[in-house]
């Protein structure tokens, strides 16, 4: 069976590897962990005006986001992960507590979980098409509980 021949990428971004059986391009998965393509986005509560984070990394592709925040010994102020799409979330193999946050697709909170510990799982939050990892503390610290709406922006 022939396989379409990906097409030619821009200057400057990764080299697809081949296409599967769909003719979806595939990447290598040191390519996808290496690709500055998690873009960063500010979180702000709308209902307070409070900024979560102001460097919140977007792990929206299946590397990413297996990975995670398991390659970190922390989480500053204002930094966090936001996972897309997501539903549940462990913090096996972690070092540090973290505040999640589960969101639906329109930025809505579901359901809050704060200072969640290594070693734990979460419920399946079957609304959820986000979660937002923070550091501990985080949510208290700006006042953020279910049924706010959280703004997204690059």
């Amino acid at each position: 069976m022939n396989l379409p021949t990906p097409p030619a990428p821009p200057p400057g971004s990764r080299q697809p590897v081949s296409t599967d059986l769909s003719g979806s391009v595939i990447y290598t998965e040191s390519e996808a962990d290496s690709n500055p393509g998690r873009r960063i986005v500010r979180v702000t509560n709308s209902r307070n005006g409070k900024v979560l984070a102001d460097s919140c990394k977007v792990a929206n592709s299946a590397a990413a986001r297996s990975v995670g925040l398991l390659n970190r010994s922390s989480l500053q102020h204002g930094e966090g992960l936001l996972i897309r799409p997501c539903k549940g979330v462990h913090t096996f193999f972690m070092r540090f507590a973290i505040d999640v946050l589960f969101l639906d697709s329109e930025g809505r909170v579901l359901r809050v979980y704060h200072a969640m510990r290594p070693w734990r799982l979460s419920k399946v939050v079957w609304r959820s098409a986000q979660v937002i990892e923070l550091p501990a503390g985080t949510a208290r610290e700006t006042d953020t509980r279910e049924g706010d709406s959280l703004v997204l922006e690059d």
